[in-house]
């Protein structure tokens, strides 16, 4: 599967300041049925580039033994020709569907030729059927480009008198891999120091998420979805957590704490409750309002 942005952008208008907005169009295109996928989207950034990417594998409903992508920063941190050096989330996102990263080589433009050939057939049958329409959001965009690109999909090619479509469910589609049971959820990475309270902090939730006591002080990978938060030692995972942005909240697993901070965790509200219930009912009225008294039950 070959893949890039087109040079040329569309645009989207604010309904209410009437704001123009550019936005950046993804192409892919199989190899051998040239059958192709076109996406706007806000930028070339990573979670942008992860996303469509993930996209196409699903509109394809099947996953290609190899992916050619231009060597954008998104894809590739430093392009080489024999080892180019794969973006870490891109490689992550690979790795997820079973797929390789081959980036086309610099200077050597027979590597992206049918992507750019797409590109080129992308602004006569797309760019060039939509100029004159105004659209107030990539949503609506993205369902005017699907509807061209279905009809452009379904156009008889020159010389082989057979779609696009009909060459992808003839020969290539039964050659991609199965998806996997779950889509991918595009992943970022930190390096984060583990702190004395056994717990890395993610500034972006303002949240605090716990560790095995003993890795305290040391250097950890943090890798962190919209839902989950997974926490690395030397490659190994030592911690994994739902994702909580709570702010100067704590993700506390009672197995990371010292035994001395397992005891003291237990004592919490309604342990308290239950023994004034087992005393009675004054009691329990009168550790209720202790511990209505503060904002925090701890500080009760």
């Amino acid at each position: 599967m070959f893949v890039d942005f087109t040079g040329k952008k569309l645009q989207i208008v604010d309904k209410h300041s009437g704001e123009i907005q550019d936005v950046e169009v993804f192409v892919a295109v199989l190899g051998a049925s040239q059958y192709t996928y076109v996406e706007a989207v806000d930028s070339q950034k990573k979670h942008d580039w992860l996303k469509v990417n993930s996209n196409t594998i699903e509109f394809y409903g099947g996953v290609p033994a190899a992916i050619v992508p231009d060597c954008l920063k998104s894809a590739v941190i430093k392009s080489n020709r024999y080892e180019p050096d794969i973006n870490p989330e891109y490689a992550d996102f690979a790795s997820h569907y079973g797929t390789t990263i081959l980036p086309a080589r610099p200077v050597h433009p027979k590597d992206k030729a049918l992507v750019e050939g797409a590109v080129r057939i992308v602004y006569t049958h797309i760019f060039a059927v939509l100029r004159d329409q105004i659209f107030h959001s990539i949503t609506e965009l993205n369902a005017a480009i699907r509807e061209t690109l279905t009809v452009y999909n379904t156009l008889p090619m020159q010389k082989l008198n057979v779609s696009r479509q009909q060459l992808f469910n003839q020969i290539e589609k039964d050659a991609l891999h199965s998806l996997p049971a779950q889509r991918y959820e595009v992943k970022h990475f930190k390096s984060l120091k583990a702190q004395f309270n056994y717990h890395i902090y993610l500034s972006e939730d303002k949240h605090y998420y716990s560790l095995p006591f003993r890795y305290r002080g040391k250097q950890m990978l943090v890798s962190y979805t919209d839902s989950i938060v997974e926490i690395f030692y030397k490659n190994r995972r030592i911690a994994f957590h739902k994702r909580n942005r709570t702010p100067n909240g704590y993700s506390t697993i009672k197995d990371h704490m010292p035994t001395a901070h397992r005891a003291y965790s237990d004592w919490n509200p309604q342990r308290f409750i239950t023994w004034a219930q087992s005393i009675g009912q004054h009691t329990e009225d009168a550790i209720k309002t202790v511990l209505k008294s503060r904002q925090h039950p701890e500080q009760s």
